[in-house]
């Protein structure tokens, strides 16, 4: 009888953790906090905001910035980074 092999399944990449991974591994500890971002004063911030919310961030945890890409400092972005 001839042997038949069998393809191998394509290696997934890794994935980040999940959130609710990261409120397993943190129990009572964790605070999540989140960034949005839109370029320009006419786009919709809406989307990202909700999300983040959907995703267990609180409102007084959000860092919200209207600042285009091309600017090199975001004070938000840093603000939220040194928490």
């Amino acid at each position: 009888m001839a042997k038949t092999h069998k393809k191998q399944p394509k290696a997934k990449k890794p994935q980040p953790p999940s959130l609710a991974l990261l409120k397993a591994a943190l129990p009572g500890s964790a605070r999540i906090i989140g960034y949005a971002r839109v370029s320009t004063e006419d786009q919709n911030l809406e989307m990202q905001l909700s999300a983040l919310e959907a995703s267990g961030v609180k409102p007084e945890d959000l860092y919200v910035e209207k600042i285009s890409a091309v600017v090199a400092k975001r004070p938000m972005f840093s603000l939220m980074m040194k928490f």
